[in-house]
């Protein structure tokens, strides 16, 4: 998972003791290169792929506080990913292998900025997963942007919604001010919400979102008002006093804007004998989910890749990974659907790249991928890249407020958007 995601074909221990996996067709369509890969003609403007296997990048926490999204990452990588993109496509990319290096950034700093220069230093072809840490995950995507290596990922800051800043840069999910203005529209929406209060822990991603959010009511329900905001530490224990006061305000919707530490939030509604309407944000389906208990009920998420009642059957392009996934992580996680997109669907969308200008170029897979138009991955999710657009998760399964309880689709656990 990129929010929480990874996977394997063919399995192999390098010498640094990273795990490289390797997609094992070859294309009878395309010539035999030097050292056995096959090789395709570029168009003029580009260099042709190089000899051999085409490499992508992981970074992501094995070790350190936040090692069970690491390794949960891990074990989908290598036990769905690669393998459904093995089975859908087994000619690989152009007739080229291809391998994913999985390297441990521990959530520091210091490490991920080593990951980055060391996948730099291997002339990685694009990352698919950069570092979860936000303090370390801007300093990845400069040293990638630097040496003009595409990532496609799941990062959120407004700051990447600049092109011209972050040309290398495309992401998987929604920005922050996408959020931040579905957050909005659904209060706008419920016309029985006339106030709000906030509870935040200050971190500047949390920060960024109510920002975006509060900008976006001046339009959507300019009426709202704000009884109250309270702010903790970020991954707080005791939640009490701020909590005493936001139950004062009395508000028509609690929004929970937080990083990390769920759990000890939902204890302390709960201990306070409160169950207020709650507005909050993806990261809650990942940290301390089970604590909400009967909160959940009445508790909305801003989240990608949500359903509605009754929706036309997924095709098999789909619900093969997500079957995957739902055998190694059963109802551990959420949202299968949101695994396919982020971690198989940056492969689908640089096998297309790639193999429009028959080039593993940065400049011809970013152009290839500012001009593949709509494209719907798996038959079913929309991504629509442009030279001004790096964000380009669009239609039916954009960003949206869903349901947090009451889950679609049986075991692939997909949230429901909300009315």
């Amino acid at each position: 998972m990129q929010t929480h995601s990874r996977y394997l074909s063919c399995l192999a221990v390098g010498a640094a003791g990273v795990m490289v996996m390797a997609a094992c067709g070859s294309s009878s369509k395309k010539s035999t290169g030097a050292g056995g890969s096959t090789a395709t003609t570029a168009t003029a403007k580009y260099p042709p792929i190089p000899a051999g296997p085409i490499k992508f990048g992981v970074s992501t926490p094995l070790t350190g506080a936040t090692a069970a999204f690491g390794t949960a990452t891990k074990a989908a990588f290598e036990n769905v990913t690669l393998k459904t993109f093995n089975a859908a496509h087994p000619d690989g990319i152009d007739g080229h292998q291809v391998q994913i290096e999985i390297l441990d950034d521990a959530s520091d700093v210091t490490k991920a900025v080593n990951v980055a220069n060391q996948f730099v230093s291997e002339k990685i072809t694009a990352v698919l997963t950069a570092t979860y840490n936000p303090a370390a995950a801007p300093q990845q995507l400069a040293i990638f942007g630097k040496a003009k290596i595409p990532a496609l990922v799941q990062a959120v800051s407004d700051d990447y919604t600049d092109t011209s800043k972050w040309p290398y840069f495309f992401g998987m999910g929604s920005s922050d001010k996408q959020a931040g203005e579905a957050a909005a529209k659904y209060i706008g929406k419920h016309s029985e919400i006339k106030k709000i209060s906030i509870l935040s822990d200050g971190s500047p991603s949390q920060v960024e979102i109510q920002n975006d959010m509060m900008t976006a009511l001046k339009t959507a329900a300019p009426s709202v008002t704000v009884a109250k905001t309270a702010t903790i530490t970020p991954g707080a224990v005791d939640v009490s006093t701020a909590v005493a006061q936001l139950k004062d305000s009395n508000p028509d919707l609690l929004i929970v804007f937080a990083g990390f530490g769920y759990g000890p939030i939902w204890q302390g509604i709960q201990g306070a004998n409160w169950s207020p309407k709650i507005l909050t944000v993806a990261s809650a389906f990942y940290d301390g989910f089970s604590a909400m208990g009967a909160l959940a009920d009445s508790a909305v998420v801003i989240t990608t890749h949500c359903t509605t009642p009754g929706h036309p059957p997924f095709p098999k392009a789909l619900t093969d990974p997500m079957d995957g996934y739902a055998t190694v992580f059963g109802a551990t996680s959420t949202n299968y659907i949101l695994f396919d997109t982020s971690d198989n669907g940056p492969l689908e969308l640089l096998k297309l790249a790639i193999e429009k200008n028959h080039s593993t170029d940065p400049d011809a897979i970013k152009s290839a991928l500012e001009s593949l138009g709509n494209q719907k991955l798996f038959g079913t999710v929309d991504y629509n890249f442009t030279p001004t657009n790096h964000f380009g998760l669009t239609g039916d399964y954009g960003t949206a407020v869903c349901k947090m309880s009451g889950f679609s689709d049986g075991p692939y656990r997909i949230p429901v958007v909300a009315p």
